[in-house]
This record gives structure tokens, C-alpha cells and sequence, in this order.
């Protein structure tokens, strides 16, 4: 018997801000997938994986077969003056009691280490560089048991050292039976990618002046 998929959206129209981005788009996502979705700037990438996550209304159904979901979005999360060790702990209440028995092995300290040398923990977030912050925020990915990753340009401002622990991070989630749904502007090529989906097909084009009256 085939498993149901963690994730099964079909979107006849998305709207942010009164404008339509995406029309007529399927996307079914199964244990161990890793679905890179790309179009140009402002086609709807950060909408499409908001509205996976209820942040945005959808005209289509968005189903959801596992207990929890990690959403890591574009925008800063992090407040003024907070430490990596307040803002980990503040995310793990979260995350940790989401999925106390099953889902994803725990990744745990080995991992966040390798995301965030130690002797940060305790420096103020805000006073660190962009790539050590976007390397705190990544760091939750150590802490949380979902089975499905929705990641917002994960890479950005990452160095290549971070960019390869992340790349073995996302490896370590699919070997396991994980999903992974990203996003990047990075033009490499990506060893853990199974499916590419390009949004440039899916633009929302209206038929008549009137069909979108909003």
C-alpha cells in the first residue's frame, strides 16, 4: 500500500496584497523528497510556502499529513539584544513538544554545534554578522522532530562552510524519511534535489478584465 504524502496542495488561485501570483498548481511531496521550487523574483516562491503553512489564504485545498511542520521564513525572527541561547530556548518549547514519541531523530547538540561555535550562545544576535545569524536561526533545525521542511532561501549569507553543514543537514533529514521544500537563489547544483518545480508556468493570467475583481 503507497503511504499518503505529507503534503497535497492544489491551488487554483493564490493572492497576496490583492494580486494574483499563482494559478491552476499541484504539488504532492512524499517521505524523502526534496522539491526545489524556482521562478524569478516576485513570481510567488516566499507566498506559495507561506500559504503552505496557513499564512496565506489559498482557493484550493492544503492537506497536511504530519503532526508538525518546520517553517523557517525569509523574514528576521530574531529580537533586539536576545542571545542565541535565548532565542534556541525560546523555539524549542515549541518545537521539542511537538512530537514526543516518533518523528524525526533528534539531530541534537552535534549538530547545532556545527551550525553555532559555542562561545556565540551567549553574544547578543544582533551584533553578530548576517551569515552567523542566519546560522542561529538554522540551528533550530537541531532541535526540532518534523518530518517536513518548508525552508525560505536557507543558504542566504551562509559562507561555504555553512552551506555544506546545511547541505548535510538536509541529507541526514531525507535519509531518515524526511521532506524537504525550498527555496534559493544559489545557481549550484544541489546533490539531494529530486524534483524541481518551476513557477514561471503557473503565473496567474487573467482571461477577461474582469475576472479578478479584487
Amino acid at each position: 500500500m503507497t503511504p499518503s504524502p505529507l503534503l497535497h496542495m492544489d491551488v487554483a488561485l493564490l493572492v497576496r496584497g490583492g494580486r494574483p501570483l499563482l494559478q491552476n498548481f499541484s504539488l504532492q511531496v512524499s517521505s524523502g523528497d526534496s522539491v526545489h521550487i524556482t521562478g524569478p523574483n516576485g513570481v510567488g516562491k516566499s507566498s506559495l510556502l507561506r500559504a503552505m503553512v496557513g499564512l496565506l489564504p489559498l482557493q484550493g485545498p492544503c492537506v497536511i499529513r504530519t503532526p508538525s511542520v518546520f517553517f523557517l521564513p525569509t523574514e528576521r525572527d530574531i529580537l533586539d539584544g536576545q542571545t542565541a541561547k535565548a532565542y534556541l530556548s525560546l523555539w524549542s518549547r515549541f518545537e521539542t513538544h511537538v512530537l514526543k514519541d516518533g518523528g524525526a531523530p533528534d539531530l541534537a547538540s552535534e549538530n547545532r554545534e556545527d551550525f553555532l561555535p559555542q562561545k556565540v550562545f551567549t553574544q547578543p544576535i544582533h551584533r553578530l554578522s548576517s551569515g552567523m545569524q542566519q546560522r542561529v536561526r538554522l540551528s533550530r533545525l537541531a532541535q526540532t522532530r518534523s518530518q517536513l521542511w518548508i525552508l525560505d532561501e536557507p543558504w542566504q549569507s551562509l559562507d561555504h562552510d555553512a552551506s555544506r553543514i546545511l547541505d548535510d543537514c538536509i541529507a541526514h533529514h531525507l535519509a531518515w524519511g524526511g521532506a524537504v521544500i525550498w527555496t534559493s537563489h544559489d545557481h549550484r547544483t544541489f546533490p539531494f534535489v529530486s524534483r524541481t518545480v518551476d513557477l514561471s508556468a503557473f503565473v496567474a493570467v487573467a482571461e477577461k478584465e474582469d475576472q479578478w475583481p479584487f
